[in-house]
């Protein structure tokens, strides 16, 4: 073998140790010449035929789960009654923030609405679903009660909702751009 192509020298009781490897300088030695990477193609072959292919092992589930909740977050999410504060909309109409997703642009809240209240016309940029979880509202001639649903659609306008007793709307709505 010529003294080109050792990659190492072996260490030997009091001589001064090798050289840190360099692989950056050893790629660039094996591509500039053929003879050299003919042989270093060679080696690594051999070498791979020694060393017995591993079997995989699959992680406990445990690993997977926090895996998961490091990267996606956790699968479920609660907001409880007493959490969060209402923030006013209108005179006796006030709206609590209960979750926004920014990434898939729509938000979660609730709508209070105190006897004799009006939330004013408006419009939709995207859809907008609404389940009338206590009392009723009224909109366009419409009598919306306890456990109806409403859908609002998107580009168009809405007309004001009037609440005679009062009312509380779960709403899922996009994000206001």
């Amino acid at each position: 073998m010529r003294p080109d192509m050792t990659t190492s020298r072996p260490t030997t009781p009091g001589q001064p140790a090798p050289e840190a490897f360099d692989e950056a300088a050893a790629r660039a030695r094996i591509a500039a010449s053929p003879t050299f990477a003919a042989s270093a193609q060679a080696w690594e072959a051999e070498v791979s035929a020694l060393t017995p292919p591993l079997a995989p092992i699959a992680p406990p589930p445990a690993v997977w789960d926090r895996i998961a909740d490091e990267t996606l977050g956790p699968a479920t999410l609660t907001v409880r009654a007493e959490d969060g504060e209402w923030e006013p909309l209108s005179p006796g109409v006030s709206r609590r923030v209960l979750h926004r997703d920014p990434a898939g642009g729509w938000q979660a809240v609730l709508i209070r609405m105190a006897p004799g209240a009006t939330l004013a016309a408006h419009s939709h940029a995207s859809l907008e679903e609404c389940v009338v979880l206590e009392g009723e509202f009224e909109v366009d001639g419409e009598t919306v009660r306890k456990g109806d649903f409403h859908l609002a659609f998107a580009g168009r306008d809405h007309p004001a909702i009037h609440s005679r007793g009062s009312a509380l709307l779960y709403i899922r709505t996009g994000l206001a751009a």
